[in-house]
This record gives structure tokens, sequence and C-alpha cells, in this order.
């Protein structure tokens, strides 16, 4: 059991975030090699099980075996809303990743990167907008209850294995220890793919509070309507369109973003949003309506048919 000391100044800087994708997409990889929480995450472990090709399983073994601790590439970057960003970040802070991430990728960052980005986009993107949307809620709702009844009922509320004692919190699991902030304060992060069952404490830079990660509660899931539609835009969709431009044509339907909106949610460039969007245009697929200086995008009856077909 950690024993985390929070002082009077810890509380003040304690905080609750989204990490942001590249988080999400890291501990989804641990996710799939193990077995836990079946009844939410085992369809999606069955598809991407037969469609994963033989290069992307060597880096989730690398940087997030399915026993032992998970390479930390989040906090080295920190909150990003934007895989791209992340990702760019990453290539520039690789020099100081571990050894033995850099021994699996010695072509560098931009190697490194090119695999995240290819299993991001076939296990967790075309679900992002709905797993970002899953995980804001799941923030607001612990930020509402730290508002109204202070920050001790929001930590005893944030997961089973959390107790808070003042001046500590105690965190169930495997590590064990005392652990003091000295002033940096904790920031509390949830995720859909931690797991088992208990939260996650990552150490980080002296300078910088430890993030705790815990797995959400099933709620988020069904709020967010996860793994409703297998594969996000449904295998056979993506097969004729190609995964990205499945998405792009999945998210459009779900909410009617613009360019912008579109490549944040996705992880891909707002030129990359662009180009899909007017291909999608062209075939008749979606439409797209300027507003003052933005547009904004709206799935077609033919489009909508389609994804119709692809979900049942």
């Amino acid at each position: 059991m950690l024993h985390v000391h929070l002082s009077a100044a810890d509380m003040w800087r304690t905080r609750l975030a989204v990490w942001g994708p590249l988080a999400e997409t890291q501990w989804s990889m641990r996710a799939l090699q193990r077995g836990d929480r079946a009844d939410l995450l085992g369809a999606w472990r069955s598809r991407l099980r037969s469609v994963l090709a033989g290069d992307l399983l060597d880096v989730m073994s690398a940087l997030a075996p399915a026993d032992g601790p998970v390479i930390d590439l989040f906090t080295l970057i920190g909150p990003v809303r934007e895989l791209d960003e992340g990702l760019a970040l990453l290539v520039a802070r690789y020099p100081e990743l571990p050894e033995p991430v850099r021994r699996r990728f010695p072509g560098g960052g931009r190697v490194l990167a090119d695999s995240l980005r290819a299993y991001h986009l076939t296990a967790v993107g075309p679900q992002w907008s709905r797993i970002r949307r899953a995980l804001r809620s799941e923030q607001a709702r612990h930020s509402t209850v730290m508002a109204v009844e202070g920050i001790g009922a929001m930590l005893n509320r944030l997961h089973p294995a959390v107790r808070w004692r003042p001046p500590v919190l105690t965190v169930a699991g495997r590590a064990s220890g005392d652990v003091p902030l000295g002033g940096r304060g904790l920031v509390l992060a949830g995720s859909l793919f931690s797991g088992p069952d208990v939260p996650v404490l990552v150490p980080s830079e002296p300078s910088r509070p430890p993030l705790l990660v815990y797995p959400v509660g099933s709620g988020a899931y069904a709020e967010a309507r996860l793994w409703a539609t297998p594969g996000g835009a449904g295998d056979a969709l993506r097969t004729l369109l190609g995964t990205t431009r499945a998405n792009v044509l999945a998210a459009i339907a779900d909410r009617s973003p613009g360019t912008a909106d579109l490549a944040r949610e996705l992880g891909i460039s707002p030129s990359g949003a662009s180009q899909h969007a007017a291909v999608l245009r062209r075939a008749g697929l979606i439409t797209t309506e300027r507003v003052d200086q933005a547009v904004r995008h709206a799935v077609t009856a033919l489009g909508a048919s389609l994804l119709d077909r692809a979900f049942t």
C-alpha cells in the first residue's frame, strides 16, 4: 500500500486532468495483452488481436509489457490534446528515454512515433472522440464534488482503492512505501484502459507532480457508448475507405465537427483532416458548410446509410 503525504500546499496544487491520446494509447497496449475487465474490453481485444500485425505486437511488449512497469512516455511530455502534438514532443525528447526503449527503436524517435501512430489508428483512434468525451465527463463529475464538498470528499470517491485520511492518501495495490510530495501536489487522471482494478502512481521529474492514474467505472463506458460499434466505423467500412477516412466519416456523423475539431479528435493534422473530408464530400458522403471563418461538416443520407450498414 502506498502512503501519499499531502501538505496544505500539496492539496492546493492537486488537480484533475485528462492526459490525452498518447497516455490512453499506451495504457491500451497493456490492457490488450491482459484479460482484465473482460465485460468491458473483451470485444475490443478480440477484434484487435485478429488485425494487429506482428511488428505492432512487438511494440506493445516493448512499451507496455503485460507484467512489469509501463515505460513512461506520457508524463515525459505532459498532457496533450492531439496525438501528433504528443508524438512531436516525444521525438524531441527521445534522447531522454530509457536505454531499453532506444535499443528497441534504433532508428530514433521518428521510428517510435510512427509505430505509436500506427497502433493508435488501429486500436484507439476509431473511438477516440468518444473516449475523450467519457474521460472529460469523469473529470467534470469529480471536479463538481471537489467544488461543492471539498477535496477530501472527492478523493474518497475517486476509486475504492483510494482512501483519504488527512494528511495521508492511501492507495492499495502492489506498490508500497511513503510518497512525500514536497509541495508539488498530485495530478489525478482517469483512464478507460488502466488496470486491472487499482490506481497506479507514476513518478515524475522532481520538479513536477506525480500522476495518479485510476481506472474509471463502467458507467463511463456506457455513457460514451464505447464499443457499441466494434472497430469504430466497422471492419468492412475501414476496408472500403481506409482506416483514417472511415474514422473521419464516423466522427462527422457523431457530432458534425469543424475541420480543426476533427483533426484534434482523431489525432491527425488539420491539412490531413481537410483532405479526407474533401474525398468524402466528392463521394457524396458528407456536406461542408462555411459559417463565418470556419467550416462545419455533416453526414449525408448516403453516408449515414453506409455507417448504419457497417454498424449492424
